[in-house]
């Protein structure tokens, strides 16, 4: 993980941070710098195409920034504060957001594989056609949010609560659902092949032409309020 130290390049009218050598480019080079300041704070900040790679903001305070079309590969927001930040295009392959409070924030066609979302709080987020393969959102709150189209193939959301979202089309080919709160969720189309459902709430789910092939129920709820153990050992 690289640290917040930074140099300043100024090229064809243009700032950027040098991090292993290469520019950080910005919208707006002043927020750019803002980013690192000793407060912490970005509020509102533009940072749209910004190569932020490997960068610590664990804890800043990013409400309404907007990183879209940037990347954010392995850096760490642990804990950050990302109230309608916009993600939009963003690759954030391995990055960390443990803890991060990510509410109405949009996340659009973002890249999440292999990120660590462990009690992320994305309610009523937009991650509509996002990424999230490999993913480890175990008791990430991804309530009211909406996944329609997002892949999460072979992602963790073992204790994970997504009720009342919308994950209609969304892949989740062997992720593990283990006592996850599936509650009022729109799954139709969605697919499901290899899913870990042990112990999940699907009460009131809509599983219209949700594809269930070799999923594993085991004191699973099911959309009608019966238990379904065909699965258990």
């Amino acid at each position: 993980m690289l640290t917040r130290s930074y140099a300043i390049v100024a090229a064809a009218g243009l700032i950027g941070l040098v991090f292993g050598g290469a520019p950080a480019l910005a919208a707006n080079s002043d927020d750019l710098e803002t980013l690192f300041t000793a407060d912490q704070q970005c509020r509102g900040c533009d940072l749209t195409g910004a190569d932020l790679t490997g960068v610590d903001l664990s804890t800043r305070y990013l409400k309404w920034a907007n990183f879209s079309g940037g990347t954010l590969r392995e850096a760490d927001l642990s804990g950050a504060y990302l109230w309608y930040a916009r993600f939009e295009g963003t690759d954030l392959t391995g990055a960390t957001l443990d803890g991060a409070r990510v509410w109405d924030a949009f996340l659009t066609g973002a890249v999440l594989d292999n990120a660590s979302l462990q009690g992320t709080v994305f309610r009523g987020a937009t991650l509509r056609n996002a990424t999230l393969r490999g993913a480890n959102v175990t008791g990430g709150d991804l309530s009211t949010v909406n996944l329609i189209g997002a892949d999460l193939t072979g992602a963790d959301l073992t204790d994970a609560n997504l009720e009342n979202s919308s994950l209609g089309r969304a892949i989740f080919v062997e992720a593990t659902l283990a006592r996850a709160n599936l509650a009022y969720v729109g799954l139709i189309g969605a697919d499901l092949t290899g899913a870990d459902l042990t112990d999940a709430d699907l009460t009131q789910a809509d599983l219209t032409d949700t594809v269930l092939t070799g999923a594993t129920f085991c004191r699973t709820t099911m959309p009608d309020g019966s238990m379904n153990n065909e699965g258990c050992p």
